[in-house]
Formats: structure tokens, sequence, C-alpha cells
């Protein structure tokens, strides 16, 4: 896998320098969601892969977000939900019926509505159950039937969410090998949804801290056009994360900017349709003049754009990606004047060698170079009446940094790409 990463960040206020970013080269990653797509991989625009699961190890995922209340089904692993009864159904579940029932799904532009919520009225009817305003709890009634990736049929209940913890029960249709699980909140402090498997009966921290990852690639079921729901694979933002598109860009990489009020909060904003298949030459096509505009907490802006998808036979996609705005707080205390000799430094992008940074004229100064969390990660190395100074790289990982040179009250600050 491709681990070139793009690690940007400069003061906000230093337009030469945000301009000099936005003109510089793309950097490329590679996320792989392995042969058949068999991986659920999250990912942080700002620092690349953090972490993946094998999609198929779970049924159904209970959300565990402050104020939290739905549950999601795995339709990316052929999970399927029905809604059969009151909760006065239980004893007499019908197969004959559930076969009459439509399907629920989950809300892919809603993290908060899962397939199970979907009958809700998004006042005190929470689509599984029933809030009391009083004792703010929510008390199930409903029984729903969930068809797992295997083929075999669970049905469902879920008893209550009082004071951050659910009590959910399931059993095969008839009743037998009864199970009662209860998931407490509160044990899950920073992430989004807790995961379980009926079949073993386990739950499962699979998820990274909430303000870790701000993409998850998967397998999902959509709504592909007219009410017609269908598995595809794609790209779902975390609850963190804001997103524009913007079309019809002869040069997706350097055209355009982005708008601040034109960001989406939908969770599907990015999805699937990046890409389309050929059936006649049976690969994948990238909507070739589309970027994205990924907004973080912090305030940075990356522009992203799709750049190759390989199908179910390595599961790779690859995506180049630009810093557009820094973060507001990264690196606020570096000058950006324009008042220091022209700096250079070669070679550049450069990989297990000495880079040389030649100023124009002999000067005393001191030479910093810092990460994109803005902290420094080479000694300064000092310049005494000097035009050049050799700096030792090689222990630096890929990415980019930013060598600063200060003299006096002046500053100057220089791009570096490691590969």
């Amino acid at each position: 896998m491709k681990t070139l990463r793009l690690f940007s960040s400069l003061v906000a206020f230093a337009f030469v320098l945000i301009q000099s970013v936005s003109a510089q080269t793309v950097i490329y990653d590679e996320v792989s969601m392995s042969p058949e797509y068999t991986d659920m991989v999250f990912y942080s625009i700002e620092d690349g892969y953090v972490s993946s699961i094998t999609q198929s190890i779970w049924d159904v995922a209970f959300d565990v977000s402050p104020m939290g209340s739905t549950i999601r089904i795995n339709g990316g692993n052929g999970c399927e939900l029905f809604s059969y009864g009151g909760i006065e159904t239980w004893e007499d579940v019908d197969m004959e019926v559930v076969e009459t029932l439509p399907n629920l799904y989950n809300n892919q532009t809603n993290w908060g509505i899962g397939a199970y919520s979907q009958e809700g009225d998004g006042m005190f009817d929470f689509g599984w159950g029933l809030y009391d305003v009083v004792t703010h709890i929510v008390t199930g009634n409903k029984v729903f039937v969930i068809k797992l990736g295997d083929g075999t049929f669970k049905k469902t209940k879920i008893v209550s969410l009082e004071a951050g913890e659910y009590k959910f029960v399931y059993s095969n249709i008839d009743g037998t090998d009864l199970q009662e699980i209860s998931v407490l909140q509160s044990d899950y402090t920073d992430k989004n949804f807790v995961y379980f498997k009926l079949e073993e009966g386990i739950i499962m921290d699979l998820e990274p801290d909430n303000n870790a990852w701000n993409l998850v690639f998967l397998k999902y079921v959509a709504d592909v056009g007219g009410g017609y729901y269908y598995p595809v694979t794609g790209c779902l933002v975390n609850h963190n994360t804001n997103i524009q598109q913007l079309d019809g860009l002869a040069d997706p990489f350097y055209e355009s900017t982005f708008s601040t009020e034109l960001m989406s909060d939908l969770a599907d904003e990015i999805g699937y349709d990046w890409k389309s298949y050929d059936m006649v030459a049976d690969v994948y096509n990238i909507v070739e003049d589309r970027c994205y505009f990924v907004s973080e907490e912090n305030g940075s802006i990356w522009r992203v754009v799709f750049t190759a998808f390989e199908g179910s036979a390595t599961g790779d996609i690859e995506m180049g990606i630009l810093l557009e705005q820094p973060a507001v707080n990264d690196l606020s205390y570096l000058y950006v004047t324009d008042n220091l000799n022209e700096i250079i430094l070669y070679p550049n992008p450069a990989s297990n060698e000495n880079v040389i940074l030649e100023m124009a004229q002999k000067t005393n100064a001191a030479v910093y170079i810092y990460d994109a969390k803005g902290s420094i990660v080479l000694a300064p190395s000092i310049v005494n009446e000097g035009n050049f100074v050799s700096l030792q790289v090689k222990e630096l990982s890929k990415g980019i940094y930013f060598v600063e040179v200060r003299a006096d009250e002046a500053s100057s600050t220089k791009r570096l790409i490691i590969e």
C-alpha cells in the first residue's frame, strides 16, 4: 500500500504561503478494502489509514454517541430487517408473514437513523420504542425480524434504553435460544457505535476514537434512485467532518475553491457515485471532473480527488490530496515575511539523503524543521555567516514538512517533501 501522505499546516492568515500550498505537487494515497471488499477501512484525511475491520464480523451496531438511540444493521454483509408488529406479537412470529414485509434500511445520510428507527416520527416515537418525557426512558413497543448475512432469521426486540443502557433481546423464530444483552453507552466514550454479532453473542468495540477518523470505506445498501435499494461500495463521512462536492472542473486538483456555506454534513455526501462500472470493458471509470473539499473540526480544509478504483479484484482505491486551508491554530507562532534572503532547498522532494538549504546571501540564521502538527522534528541548525547548510533528514518519515529560517526579526518558510 502506498504510504505517501500530505501532512501540511500553515498559519491561516499567511495568504502567500497558502497560495503556495494550493499550487503544490499532489500527494497520492491508497486505501485497500481487500479483494471482494471484505474490509471496512477507517481513514483520517490528515494522517491517512487509521484501522480496518472485516465487515462480516458484525450484524448490528448500537449508537453509543451522546444522546444516541438507534441501531443500524450491516446491510453491506447482507443483513435485512423487517418490522413484524407490536411487542405482543413476540410469541407468534410467522415466517410466511415475514416474507411479505418490506425491508427497513439504514438512513445513509444520517448516522442517527438506523434501520430500527425508520418507523419513528422524529419526536417521541423512536421507531422501535416510545420515549417518556417524564422518566426519559425509551420503552420498546415493536418486534423486528432480522435476516443475517448467512441467511439465518432471528426475531429481535429492544426492551428499553434507560440511563444510556440498551437492553436487547433476540432468539430463533420459534423462541429457542433466547438471549438478552445490555450495552452501556458510557463504556464506549469517543465512539459512534459498538458492534454486535448475534450468532456468537459478541459485543465488539471496533471503531477508532471518533476524532481519529473522517472517512470510512465500506459496503452498504443505498437508494440508487427511485427508491430502489442496492448494495454499493463507497465512502461515508464521520459526524465531525463536512464535505462540499464540486463538479465540472477541467482540473479538479487546482481549479475553483471551497465555500464553507455550501459544506454538507450528510454522511453520504461522498457516497459511491464517484465511480461507475463499464460492463463492456470490465473496468471502473472515475468521475474525472470532480473534487471534494473535506472540512475538519480544527478548521483545516482538504481537497480530495479520487483517481483510481480497481474493483473487487483488489479493493484498492487511490486518491490525490491537497491542503486548501490550514487549521486555524497550527503553526500560528511562525513569522511569515518577505524580508529574509531567498532560500532554496534541494533536492526537493528528497529521500534517504541530506537536503541542502541555500540562501542568496550570507547571514547568521537558525534553521528549524516542523511536521504538520507544528512540532520541531529536527534540532535547529545554525548558519554562521554562511549561505548554505546541510540538513540531516534521513530519519524523517514520508510526508510534508516545513523548513523555517530565522534571522533577527525575519523569517521565511519553505515546504519540503520527503518521499
